[in-house]
């Protein structure tokens, strides 16, 4: 039995969401539910990992 892992990353390669699924399913019917899972992910923290991290202008002058 094979498996797979459909991984959706940042830029630094920290993983964001994954879903796992039979080895022998193609890779485009699981890219819909991949992004999916970080919609969720950005309603339910009101942002994207890091964006209170993010760099304001106005405070730098």
């Amino acid at each position: 039995m094979t498996s797979k892992v459909h991984l959706l990353s940042d830029d630094r390669a920290r993983p964001l969401h994954w879903l796992t699924s039979p080895g022998q399913r193609g890779d485009s019917p699981m890219f819909a539910p991949v992004l999916d899972g970080l919609l969720l992910m950005t309603l339910e923290s009101g942002g994207t990992r890091g964006s209170s991290n993010s760099f304001d202008r106005r405070r730098s002058r």
